[in-house]
């Protein structure tokens, strides 16, 4: 889900902010306000802290509902975290629903450096082994963000095999997370634009997936 390069981890002005902001909004979604972030200088514990405080962020697969665009298409990377046929998924914390680890890709990082942030802020893992399974960019896959931007999103998505001995630790972005089967997988009602990545996995695809 940035890096804040400015602020340190004592600020003691960041804090006075975070302390004023969240001490009577316990629901506002500042966990995904990681651009606004990014701009003010905040430190990823700031970040971290904020992020207790998110607000629903929807998003649609493939669903009239869905609101049109208004910036530019994200570029998102997403794990497929595998361990002895189990597989590893967060409940987020913005609105309940499950789905597989990831978010955005930072402008200033690659894809395998955001794909190494993003399942270490999220579950305290380190990746031994990452093999990409494919690109999905279906333009009805679109996230509503609680500032009023709306976007299609493109996601890279890897298969990811923890180091070993390392165990899940969650985040303050998760309610929880939870390893479960393929069966279980397939049962699960996922964020929707999670849902073709999950339907792509269950097939077996022989290649690289590009949807």
């Amino acid at each position: 889900m940035g890096c804040y390069t400015v602020a340190t981890e004592s600020s003691p002005i960041g804090h006075l902010f975070v302390d004023m902001v969240t001490a009577g909004n316990p629901g506002f979604p500042w966990g995904r306000f990681r651009g606004v972030f990014r701009v003010m200088g905040f430190s990823r514990e700031l970040g971290s802290r904020l992020a207790r405080y998110c607000g629903s962020v929807p998003s649609y697969y493939r669903d009239p509902r869905a609101p049109a665009p208004n910036v530019p298409r994200r570029v998102g990377t997403a794990a497929l975290i595998e361990r002895e046929g189990t597989f590893l998924l967060e409940r987020r914390r913005d609105d309940g629903s499950w789905g597989f680890v990831g978010g955005r890709v930072d402008d200033d990082e690659t894809v395998l450096a955001a794909l190494h942030r993003e399942v270490l802020e999220e579950t305290g893992l380190r990746i031994a082994q990452s093999t990409l399974f494919g690109v999905f960019s279906d333009p009805t896959r679109v996230i509503a963000y609680p500032d009023g931007n709306v976007c299609q999103v493109l996601s890279i998505v890897f298969l990811v095999v923890p180091v070993e001995g390392d165990e899940p630790v969650a985040s303050d972005e998760s309610l929880a997370l939870r390893w479960l089967s393929r069966d279980e997988l397939g049962r699960l009602e996922l964020w929707p634009v999670h849902r073709p990545i999950r339907d792509a996995f269950l097939a077996e695809p022989p290649e690289v997936v590009v949807a």
